[in-house]
This record gives C-alpha cells, structure tokens and sequence, in this order.
C-alpha cells in the first residue's frame, strides 16, 4: 500500500471509531433521538417528513356477547378514532368508558336488542371530557341493575355526544342520565325508572349546550331536573306519569318548547330558587297532580301561549316574589283556579 493511501485509510478509521465513541455522549446529554425515523419537522425544501405512522386500526369492529371480537371496551381500544362499533342483540356486562371519537350502534332480532348492563357497580355507559370529536350511540338499551350505588346509567363529562334512539332504564335512587358538560344531543329516546330521568348539573358554570329533544322520560322520581346555569333546550318531549313532578328548574335558565307535561305525581313544572329567565312556550301542562306551573319563591322568565289544562291545583301558582311574564296562556279546568281569570294566567 503507497504511503499516503495508507494514511488516509487509518485517518478514517480513527474519524469513525471517534464518531462511534461519541454516540454515547449524545445519548447522555439529553439530546432526542428518533431511532433513524425522520419527524414532523419542516425539511430546508419547506416540505414536511415524518416517521412511521401507528396503525389506525380497523374503520369497522362487529361485536357479540362472548365472542372473538371481546368486550366492547376491547372494540374501543382497538377501533380506529371515528369508526363505527356494531353491536349484536344480546347482553353486555360492562362499565364502558368512552375516550374517542366513535359510531356504536345497537341492532335488534325480534324483541332482542343490545343491552348494556354495568358489571362493577359503575356506570353504564360513561363520556369522558377528552373525548377528540363526536361520539355518538344509537339503538342500544342501558340497563342499571344494581340495587344500591350513586352512579348515574349514562354520565356525559363533556365532548361532542349523541344518543338517539335508545332507551335508559335506571334505578330509583340515581338519575338515568346525567348531563355535567359538552354540546350533547339526547333524541328520540326513552328515559325510565330513574330518581331524575335526567339531570341537568353542569361541571362548571355555562360549562355545555344541552338539547333533548322528543323523548319519551317516565316512570321516574323527577323527569327532568336542571340544575345549574347552562344552555338547555328541551323541545318536543312527553313527560308524562312521573312520580314527582314533570319538571323542576334549580338556579337553571333554558328554553322549554312544544313539551307534553302530564299525568304527573307532583307538579307539572316547579321554577324552584333563583330560576335564570328560562321561556316556556307552546307547552301543553296537563291532568298532574297538582299545580300545572309552581312557583314557589318567585322568578323571573317568560310563560308564553302554553295550555295548562286539568291539573289538580292552580294553573299556575306563584307564591313569592316577583313572577314570570304571562303572555296568552289558556288555563282551563283547573281545580284552584277562579272561572273569570282562567286566560292569560293566575297567581295566588
């Protein structure tokens, strides 16, 4: 070998021994390192790079009690964000937390559906507040079977939810539906047995837009409770043969149309403590036990052309305070009220 090749070759070979010696080096000071794999950062072109990419996971998981496909909490682990979870008729014992983006969609075989019981003293179904885009569930039944606990059957945290076209059957001493935050959407469904069919308690103040819209709520304590400053819409909803009352707002504002209230235990609709101009209108308050509409400390709001027929006190029975606006309502039938005031209103 000539002298000088000789020389090169041993310099490069001390460069790179030099090199490998400092790899360690790097490694220690902290310095990120990427296993080979380029990132999201912008190349001198201005284009972007980026390293291999996790696997989505498939758009579609079908699901049956006890079988290969496991739990559905399994499905959710495995399912890509956005992608649909079919459920088979049958029972499903599981607490299922939701903390993606995802379709679940319930089937039926004759008067087989799919049903979701707790197994662990936990709610049925649960929404978290992180939840990255919509989740939304149809067709399925939320049964709660245990005897004693608080947990609600289906609490919403937060995120972009909708259930439709699903039934909640709780048990008396917890709500069926606890609504704390997010842009939530409860449609077409039934809401039964519950303490409160369901509860409106915000997390945080104005913390969630709630609309709940045509659904069956019955055979509850309450059927609709709302606690809380929020934005709720109830619209188009029966909530009929309630224990206690239909309706009950606490420190609670909201917008309340076309609602069928009636045959009810207690009250129709109570404006309980510091009501937060909440509007009824177009509402049809009937055949409940006692007052159509209480007030009982006072609030402020609008009742406007609502029919309040046949209950067995007041139309409508404001004791304290000042009282909402009345504008064209029909009173009619009543038990308390006095024949030449039974239009536009009545008030102790």
């Amino acid at each position: 070998m000539r002298p000088v090749t000789k020389t090169l070759s041993i310099l490069g070979s001390l460069a790179l021994v030099a090199a490998l010696a400092a790899f360690p080096v790097l490694a220690q000071t902290g310095e990120p390192y990427n296993g080979g794999y380029s990132t999201w950062t912008p190349g001198d072109d201005g284009r972007r790079e980026r390293g291999p990419r996790r696997p989505r996971g498939p758009e579609l998981i079908n699901v049956t009690p006890g079988g290969e496909a496991g739990s559905i909490n399994d499905a959710l682990e495995r399912i890509a964000p956005g992608g649909t979870i079919v459920l088979a008729p049958g029972i499903y014992r599981e607490d299922v937390t939701i903390e993606k983006s995802v379709n679940i969609r319930g089937t039926r075989r004759g008067e087989a559906r799919s049903e979701i019981q707790p197994s662990s003293g936990g709610a049925c179904l649960y929404v978290s507040p992180d939840v990255l885009g919509a989740v939304t569930v149809s067709d399925v039944t939320f049964r709660m079977t245990a005897l004693y606990g608080s947990v609600p059957c289906v609490v919403v945290a937060g995120g972009v939810f909708s259930l439709k076209n699903s039934r909640v059957i709780a048990r008396d001493n917890v709500p069926g539906v606890l609504l704390q935050g997010g842009l939530v959407h409860i449609e077409e469904s039934q809401i039964e047995g519950g303490r409160f069919g369901i509860l409106v308690e915000p997390s945080a103040p104005n913390s969630g837009d709630f609309y709940i819209i045509s659904n069956t709520i019955t055979r509850n304590g309450t059927g609709l409770r709302v606690q809380g400053p929020g934005s709720v819409n109830a619209i188009g909803n029966s909530i009929i043969s309630n224990d206690g009352d239909g309706m009950m707002l606490f420190r609670a504002g909201g917008t309340y149309i076309a609602n069928e209230i009636g045959s009810n235990g207690a009250n129709g609709i109570v404006l309980n403590e510091g009501s937060q101009n909440p509007r009824f209108v177009s509402n049809r308050i009937s055949g409940n036990a006692y007052a159509g509409i209480y007030i009982p400390l006072g609030g402020a709001g609008i009742i406007s052309r609502n029919e309040v027929i046949a209950n067995g006190e007041k139309g409508i029975r404001c004791e304290q305070g000042p009282c909402p606006t009345l504008d064209n309502n029909v009173l009619k039938d009543n038990k308390g009220d006095e024949p030449e005031r039974r239009r536009g209103g009545l008030f102790d």
